[in-house]
């Protein structure tokens, strides 16, 4: 059903609106400059589709797995990502706006020079995620596991890191992308042992 419905989308040059698709699986599909409104999808299976510059726009994705997807330079807006997996997948140059991404796995993904408005990160796995050179206005993350990420030339003045694991983050020589951060003390170590401070 979702196969027919992206097809006949392309051929009609409209978008796909307001389908409910469950246990869908596409693989080899491309869905490029595609738009996808109002639609639900639910433990959907993605393997090797491209998304390039679609957009996803009041759109409700729980428990899909994204394999080897490309979303670079796509836009989501007012759209809910719940215990998704997308592992690996290059979501780069995209836009995000009113979005949340609940839960879920995106180690290693690829965020880099991506814009955030108004979106939330709650709990989820990014371990060694890049998100570099990321602009974040009215972004929050919470109990998010950010071990190891990649916030290189990313400002997160007045951010609220506290409640999220960041051992190991990667930023530049001069650190300027922490300042104004907020974290807890534990916290402090780790950040402390990156600026070469010797604690007893």
């Amino acid at each position: 059903m979702l196969k027919r419905d992206i097809y006949e989308a392309i051929a009609n040059e409209e978008a796909v609106f307001g389908g409910e698709y469950e246990w869908e699986e596409l693989v080899d599909i491309d869905c490029s400059h595609l738009d996808f409104q109002n639609c639900t999808f639910s433990a959907c299976r993605f393997e090797h589709c491209d998304f390039t510059g679609s957009s996803l726009i009041g759109v409700r994705m729980e428990q899909c797995q994204f394999v080897g997807c490309t979303f670079n330079s796509s836009f989501f807006k007012d759209s809910t990502l719940v215990s998704c997996r997308a592992d690996k997948d290059d979501l780069s140059h995209s836009v995000f706006k009113g979005t949340a991404f609940e839960g879920g796995s995106y180690c290693y993904a690829n965020f880099s020079g991506s814009r955030w408005e108004r979106c939330k990160i709650s709990g989820g796995y990014y371990t060694n995620a890049s998100f570099s050179e990321n602009r974040f206005k009215g972004m929050s993350f919470l109990q998010v596991n950010l071990v190891g990420v990649d916030f290189f030339k990313t400002m997160l003045r007045g951010m609220d890191l506290s409640t999220c694991e960041i051992s190991g983050i990667m930023v530049s020589d001069h650190f300027q992308e922490l300042k104004g951060v907020k974290i807890d003390p534990l916290q402090a170590v780790d950040i402390a042992r990156m600026l070469g401070v010797q604690i007893k």
